[in-house]
């Protein structure tokens, strides 16, 4: 579908996307007329600027929607919320599993290598594996699903701030503090070596400083149990 060119085209397109239901729509886009007012008809971006700063849509969906795309923003439960971009063709979402309101991360697999015996027996092992993991750095993984025709991995979405922007930010982390952190990355990683499997994308962008009422919070180990196995992720 090509890219939309009114307003009127964008309201319809979130409708039929499903990520806000159509008497919901109604409401909002008498709020955004009002809010609007001063432009006469009000542009597609200030629409969706208006839904962004609203929190009815997210910036990745509306890049989309403006974009004329209809989907996929839904596997069954889980609706997609942000893409993260990957090297090569692997795909990464945070998502929310709509029944209980819990925010994840899901990694597409990709299908013709989910038909490929060794390759899908490889990835439901580390998957496996990568579940029974119990070292509190690492992000859980908790399970493998299947919903309209595409199979994913399930784990927990590890929120906060790369360590690579702290760093940025504040400069070097004292040595002691360093030394300290590197040991519990390597502990770690070392689990995931005993259940026979490799972390596979550890760098400042994977270790992330969770947030905290009060001060800097733990640093977590964002981990995919088939990161670095071959093209595994989806072809979307």
């Amino acid at each position: 579908m090509p890219a939309l060119t009114n307003p009127e085209e964008f309201w319809k397109l979130v409708v039929s996307s499903r990520l806000v239901d159509a008497g919901t729509v109604d409401s909002l886009r008498r709020e955004a007329d009002a809010a609007l007012a001063g432009q006469s008809p009000p542009s597609i971006k200030a629409v969706a600027e208006w839904l962004l700063r609203r929190g009815a849509l997210t910036r990745w969906q509306v890049k989309r929607l403006i974009g004329g795309n209809t989907g996929p923003f839904f596997f069954g439960d889980y609706r997609l919320l942000e893409r993260h971009e990957r090297p090569g063709e692997s795909l990464l979402f945070t998502a929310r599993h709509d029944p209980s309101g819990r925010t994840v991360s899901l990694s597409l697999l990709q299908a013709k290598r989910c038909r490929q015996v060794e390759t899908w027996t490889e990835i439901v092992r580390r998957t496996t594996a990568a579940h029974q993991a119990a070292d509190a750095m690492l992000s859980r993984t908790w399970a493998l699903e299947q919903a309209d025709g595409q199979r994913f991995i399930v784990a927990e979405s590890v929120r906060g701030e790369p360590l690579s922007q702290e760093l940025e930010r504040l400069g070097p982390m004292p040595a002691m503090q360093a030394g300290v952190l590197m040991a519990q990355v390597a502990k770690a990683v070392a689990e995931l070596h005993s259940l026979g499997i490799v972390h596979g994308g550890l760098s400042l962008e994977s270790l992330v400083r969770e947030p905290a009422p009060q001060g800097a919070g733990e640093v977590g180990v964002g981990e995919d149990p088939v990161v670095g196995f071959g093209d595994d992720h989806g072809d979307r």
